[in-house]
């Protein structure tokens, strides 16, 4: 009755140890993936999507509160078959609300505030006839301003290190001006819809 006793004691303590070590919470995560930026229509620049890569850094405070430092590159070389080359390059840090870091699919929601810094660059002879012409072969526009992403998505734990990321879904509004077909826009809120995919590594 002893013997009995103590093993069911110690399958009791080792069933309650593993599931401890399963739900521990990590204290912080890293995301890296592809992302792609869907950029509404101004005045004078259309409808055009830039695609790159997007990394962030996530602490937590508990199961369900924590931060999030985010970095994005996005490219795009033709807006309604005109040629250009536009790089751009976000920096957002903000609160992350989520159903359970420890849960096995967990859902989120965070508000990222930053700047965006956007470089546009279009060669003399193609340029649009409003944009001055004379000094370097290139019409080159570069600025950094205000932007924020309100926006959410879901993380499905694949193992207690790796987390597979399929969507993350972003509202951004940064205020930018660009060279387009119709020539140079001036600065213009913008309403742009992110989609990003990739992987999520837990630190411990």
């Amino acid at each position: 009755m002893k013997a009995i006793f103590s093993l069911l004691l110690s399958i009791s303590i080792f069933g309650l140890c593993a599931f401890a070590q399963e739900e521990e919470l990590p204290q912080g995560d890293f995301f890296i993936g592809y992302t792609a930026l869907h950029s509404g229509s101004s005045s004078t620049i259309l409808t055009h999507t830039s695609m790159g890569g997007i990394g962030a850094f996530g602490w937590n405070i508990n199961d369900h509160i924590g931060v999030e430092a985010e970095v994005g590159g996005y490219h795009n070389g033709f807006v309604d078959s005109f040629h250009d080359d536009t790089n751009t390059v976000t920096y957002l840090f903000g609160p992350r609300l989520s159903y359970g870091r420890t849960k096995r699919v967990d859902p989120y929601f965070h508000v990222l505030l930053g700047g965006i810094h956007t470089a546009t660059g279009v060669l003399k002879q193609l340029a649009p006839t409003q944009l001055p012409t004379g000094g370097t072969s290139r019409y080159t526009l570069a600025q950094d301003e205000f932007a924020m992403a309100i926006g959410g998505g879901v993380d499905i734990k694949l193992s207690k290190f790796v987390a597979f990321r399929p969507i993350q879904l972003d509202y951004m509004f940064p205020t930018l001006g660009k060279i387009g077909p119709s020539g140079l826009s001036p600065n213009s809120f913008q309403s742009e819809l992110r989609y990003s995919v990739g992987f999520l590594f837990h630190i411990e």
